[in-house]
């Protein structure tokens, strides 16, 4: 990673991505701090193993598109300004036309070295406002809220309440010299987080608008429970109501799910019950605290 990282210079340069494990269904997520054309340092809460080989999307912020990686972990940081992270060595540095067109534009604005001391209102902060803004608003339409601010619905109440505040300040420039179609866009673009935010950052609307889509994470219901005190009762008739040949399904992998862990097969069994707590997310039975 280190003679990667020489031969490749480092960019300051912060935006959403998620990775997967191998073997995993889901998706973990985090946060850039900086990016080489050979690897990146993520801000994550979802620490992998040093040595694990992942499967990475990186928001272009831009460009307005997603970046497709593969790579391993390098290092693993415990302690950050920000929280633990990892460092991220490229299976193949230097291939990615997509990313070398980003390094080359951070290039002539700023650099790991030039962030502390790049002002809000420099070339860089503006263009990676006005381009988030206007990647959020052509994207409305055809994503869902998840997809819009690149995350996964497994995203966790607390890393949603980062990128709030992450996602607000970057559109939070001043505007006394910018243009007015610039000022407008900011502002709707902020709307539209806000209104984003507000839906996903409250539990109820969250699981509804989860529970409209045909798909919720069982992990988020978990703490929701846990730390929020959702009622999942009124959800899971709704849930019955709407996806009824799931029910079954689900409790005959849960009776699965004990007969295996009774026989001493607890990976499967665990594996099971996820899939149990995925066709009905609201049952309590799954998510006992």
């Amino acid at each position: 990673m280190y003679f990667i990282e020489r031969m490749f210079r480092r960019f300051s340069y912060q935006a959403p991505v998620i990775f997967q494990r191998p073997g995993m269904a889901t998706w973990d997520h985090g946060l850039t701090k900086d990016v080489s054309e050979g690897g990146f340092f993520i801000w994550t809460t979802s620490v992998p193993q040093v040595g694990e080989t992942l499967e990475l999307r990186l928001i272009n912020l831009l460009g307005g598109t997603m970046i497709y990686f593969s790579g391993k972990v390098a290092r693993v940081q415990d302690k950050t300004a920000r929280g633990p992270g990892i460092g991220i060595e490229l299976a193949n540095p230097g291939a990615s036309s997509e990313l070398k067109r980003l390094c080359e534009y951070l290039g002539q604005n700023v650099s790991v070295e030039d962030a502390e001391t790049s002002g809000p209102s420099g070339t860089y902060n503006y263009v990676k406002a006005t381009t988030l803004a206007r990647t959020l608003l052509e994207n409305m339409s055809f994503m869902n809220y998840y997809q819009l601010i690149g995350v996964t619905n497994a995203v966790l109440p607390g890393s949603l309440r980062q990128m709030r505040g992450s996602m607000l300040a970057d559109l939070n420039l001043p505007v006394e010299m910018m243009q007015a179609g610039d000022r407008q866009l900011l502002g709707q673009a902020m709307e539209l987080v806000s209104r984003v935010m507000g839906i996903l950052g409250n539990p109820q609307r969250r699981m509804l608008y989860d529970l409209s889509l045909g798909e919720v994470d069982p992990t988020v219901v978990t703490v929701l429970i846990r730390e929020d005190h959702l009622d999942p009762l009124p959800l899971r008739e709704q849930w019955m109501k709407k996806f009824p040949d799931r029910i079954p399904r689900a409790a005959g992998l849960w009776q699965e799910s004990q007969h295996l862990h009774n026989q001493g097969q607890v990976d499967l069994a665990r594996e099971m019950a996820l899939q149990a707590a995925r066709l009905d997310p609201f049952n309590p039975l799954y998510h006992r605290v």
